[in-house]
């Protein structure tokens, strides 16, 4: 009712690598030694034809996965918050935590759910209902949630519940609604031929749901056709009674519905992301920024900054009384005739952008706040501030040497378990790195430059010989020796170096960004963002890549080790094992959601992280 996660907070969460032009690609080269670089000849760059035979694929390879472990600290973005009572709020987040207000106090983030929550909407303080991007709902009695798992087929935009009942209505991304009623939830209904944004129900006979195509929907005991009110998308909408609702769009117009439409624009010029109101003359709206504007009697005042180096997400009002309003830092803020002071009550973790596991039993990650975190083969410990920004990629040659690099080209370094750093390498962003030996490393940068590392210091940014223009941005590098290396960029380009002359190679003839390349000293593999790998075999050859069509969501990473095993995963949870010299067919029997990166040793011993948690998982191969 209150906030429904906006489309923009959606593509943060599922893609978990937003502030970077490369963050999508981060990490996926992890597989037990690879890389090692040595400068090449700035020798001409030779094309050759993509090769046309594509690996068959075969009923997949089971990987049994342990349960998820936490890897970052509890909490994230807020998505929605409900505020049914005076000193009671519920908020949810982008991790699948909920945290309880009560008495003006907040407790911890509750892990409740394993994917992020979209809404949140609760009539009082022990009954709320949270939906979710998979379809759930959970309810909280006062004490605990309870899943009612699987209630639609497809992601839940909003929920709002009548005020004094237990009767409420989820929208979905298909444009229907879903009633609780009765303790019961209805099948989908069909409602908009869009999906719906938001809704907000005043009692159980009203309620109003708006869509991205800037049309409202009236329940009166069965649904209105569309309402145009506008052509911006509408993000929010609340109603006090079936005489007064507010609305607004992401173009800052609000929509103020007393028996029929009036639109008032301007508003907030940055767009409004959530708005609500504690009666017919006092409302309070979120910009898409750190703005906010009040309504109060039929004027609207503002916008002022309240979120400085931050932004409004969501906010909730009381019949009568205050408003509460969380921020996508975790902070909440209260709304009386003015605003008081913020509180933190649930912290942004990081979200894992790479993995790297030297060993079995020894794995590195990292995040985009520049943290690390170290698994032993039965736990993780961390964070570490490693003194940088977002790290975006990690690679570790046994237990001895784990390199780090960050968006802002900087570099730490794990020797024996003692961090070093951090230094300055690049003037550009790194986007990848791999370490086959203690002794040799080599990073990638956006602007298509490799430096490497003899284990003492780092060589310049230098081209590997290929002609400005001729590649975009590396997206990944590894090596399966010192002498054959491969970096990818975002067009599908290959360009394997090493000794001698280096190779350009259009290997994505879609000219389809490609996000993970790993390579062992006999096989690499490169994926991309429409779900096929390419593959190489015998990989002194450099010319014998064949692509497959492995997968139907975005790869997200691959990671190879030195038998010819190979296990790339997508954002939408699946695995694609590469085994006895095809790929296999999508698994989904990790037990996380969308995956940001896979870091494999040994036989088929691998590790795969989510956003916030990580799991290991072992092939018999």
């Amino acid at each position: 009712m209150r906030a429904p996660l906006c489309s923009t907070m959606r593509s943060v969460m599922r893609s978990t690598r937003s502030r970077a032009l490369l963050a999508s690609t981060l990490a996926s080269l992890l597989a037990l030694g690879t890389l090692g670089a040595t400068a090449a000849a700035s020798t001409p760059v030779a094309r050759t034809p993509h090769a046309t035979s594509t690996a068959a694929v075969r009923p997949h390879v089971t990987v049994s996965w342990g349960g998820a472990k936490s890897v970052e600290p509890s909490g994230g973005h807020p998505s929605s918050i409900s505020c049914p009572a005076s000193g009671f709020c519920a908020e949810v987040d982008l991790a699948g935590d909920a945290t309880i207000e009560n008495s003006g106090s907040w407790g911890a983030p509750s892990s409740v759910d394993s994917v992020a929550f979209t809404s949140v909407s609760c009539t009082s303080a022990s009954f709320c209902v949270a939906v979710d991007i998979a379809g759930n709902a959970f309810r909280y009695n006062g004490s605990s949630w309870t899943e009612d798992p699987g209630i639609d087929g497809v992601a839940l935009e909003g929920v709002s519940c009548a005020p004094s009942s237990t009767r409420c209505v989820a929208v979905d991304a298909q444009g229907r609604a879903v009633t609780l009623s009765g303790g019961t939830w209805s099948s989908p209904s069909a409602v908009a031929p869009l999906a719906l944004s938001a809704i907000s129900c005043s009692s159980t006979t009203f309620c109003v749901a708006v869509n991205g195509a800037g049309n409202a929907y009236t329940f009166t005991g069965s649904w209105s056709g569309a309402k145009s009110l506008g052509t911006s998308s509408l993000t929010s909408v609340a109603c006090r009674s079936s005489s007064f609702c507010v609305a607004g769009d992401d173009a800052g117009a609000v929509h103020t519905y007393t028996g029929s439409w009036s639109t008032r624009p301007g508003v907030l010029a940055g767009g409004i992301a959530s708005l609500d109101c504690s009666s017919s003359t006092s409302c309070v709206a979120l910009g898409a920024s750190a703005d906010v504007a009040i309504m109060s009697g039929a004027s609207w005042s503002g916008p002022a900054t309240e979120f400085a180096n931050d932004q409004g997400i969501a906010v909730a009002c009381i019949s009568g009384g205050d408003c509460t309003a969380v921020s996508y830092g975790g902070t909440a803020r209260v709304y009386s005739s003015s605003w008081g002071g913020s509180t933190t009550f649930d912290a942004r973790p990081g979200h894992l952008t790479g993995v790297s596991c030297g060993t079995t039993t020894f794995c590195v990650g990292v995040d985009d706040e520049g943290r690390t975190f170290t698994y032993n083969g039965s736990s993780w410990s961390g964070p570490r501030a490693s003194g940088l920004g977002s790290l975006s990629g990690v690679s570790c040659a046994g237990t001895s040497l784990c390199v780090a690099v960050s968006e802002s080209g900087g570099v730490v370094i794990d020797k024996n378990g003692s961090w070093k750093g951090p230094s300055s390498i690049d003037a550009n962003a790194l986007t990848s790195v791999s370490c086959p030996s203690t002794s040799f490393c080599a990073a990638a940068d956006a602007a298509a430059h490799v430096i490497t590392f003899n284990g003492t210091k780092w060589s310049k940014p230098n081209a590997e010989g290929v002609a400005a223009g001729k590649v975009r941005g590396y997206d990944g590098i590894a090596c399966g020796s010192s002498t054959f290396c491969v970096a990818v960029d975002t067009i599908g380009n290959e360009l394997v170096f090493g000794k001698g002359k280096p190779l350009l190679h259009l290997a994505d003839v879609r000219y389809t960004p490609l996000t993970g390349i790993s390579c062992s000293p006999t096989l690499c593999a490169a994926v991309d963002e429409d779900g096929y790998a390419i593959t190489l075999r015998a990989v002194g050859s450099a010319k014998n890549w064949t692509r497959s069509h492995i997968d139907t969501y975005r790869l997200t990473a691959v990671s190879c080790t030195s038998i010819g095993f190979c296990l790339a995963v997508d954002d939408a949870g699946g695995t694609v094992a590469y085994s006895g010299g095809s790929w296999s067919g999508v698994s989904r029997s990790v037990p996380l959601g969308a995956l940001t990166a896979v870091g494999c040793a040994g036989r088929g011993t691998c590790v795969a992280t989510g956003v916030t948690r990580a799991a290991e998982g072992t092939a018999p191969v």
